[in-house]
């Protein structure tokens, strides 16, 4: 056997390039897989958080229903009510 298809592993004993692969893709799966969990949980976190946010949004729609209205200030509703007085 050449050197590259044995290869020293724990306690002294000799493994394979097979062996050594499929050990490799083993390792390799289960990090996907850890991966694969961590992302459904972060997906989750996600709607939850966006479900929160869609909840305030409608409390504060039912609050304000237009907050694209411009709010005037109230000053310049004292001037225009002061008009309003003056013009009648």
């Amino acid at each position: 056997m050449s050197r590259s298809s044995i290869r020293s592993g724990m306690g002294g004993m000799y493994e394979s390039e097979t062996m050594r692969l499929q050990r490799e893709v083993d390792f390799f799966t289960k990090k996907l897989e850890h991966e694969k969990r961590r992302l459904l949980i972060f997906e989750e976190q996600l709607k939850q958080v966006n479900n929160e946010i869609d909840e305030r949004t409608n409390l504060e729609r039912a609050v304000d229903p237009d907050p694209k209205v411009d709010k005037v200030p109230q000053s310049q509703k004292i001037i225009s009510l002061q008009k309003n007085i003056k013009n009648e």
